[in-house]
């Protein structure tokens, strides 16, 4: 389906034709919503990821090229989803870390007599 204005002239408003002539333009633009994130994603190919600088000879080889174009641009929305999970996993585990370092070391320092030092510098 063409999603643009009808070509030629429009057709005249009259009562029996308005409901369909208001559905028909309420249509094009829900198809024109629908275009705008899909071309969107094209010019993102063509800025950032050089979809324009195709410079393959044979069709298969463009072909190929293309749809590793894509794959990246897929694998970077994931790594973009994942990444929040991930970031927060990271920080959660490097915080368990760092307490087992402080805790291994005011062990370490307990044993040894120099507790106060210690604990005063973990306080701060």
């Amino acid at each position: 389906r063409f999603g643009g204005k009808a070509l030629g002239r429009p057709p005249k408003q009259t009562s029996e034709n308005a409901e369909k002539i208001r559905k028909m333009k309420e249509q094009r633009i829900r198809d024109s919503r629908e275009r705008i994130p899909i071309e969107g994603k094209f010019g993102q190919g063509k800025n950032g990821y050089r979809l324009n600088y195709i410079r393959a000879k044979l069709q298969k080889t463009s072909e190929a090229w293309i749809n590793c174009i894509f794959l990246v641009m897929n694998l970077m929305v994931l790594l973009k989803k994942l990444g929040k999970n991930l970031t927060l996993s990271l920080l959660a585990q490097l915080f368990r870390l760092c307490s087992r370092i402080i805790a291994a070391i005011l062990e370490r320092a307990s044993v040894r007599g120099i507790a106060g030092p210690v604990l005063a510098w973990h306080r701060r």
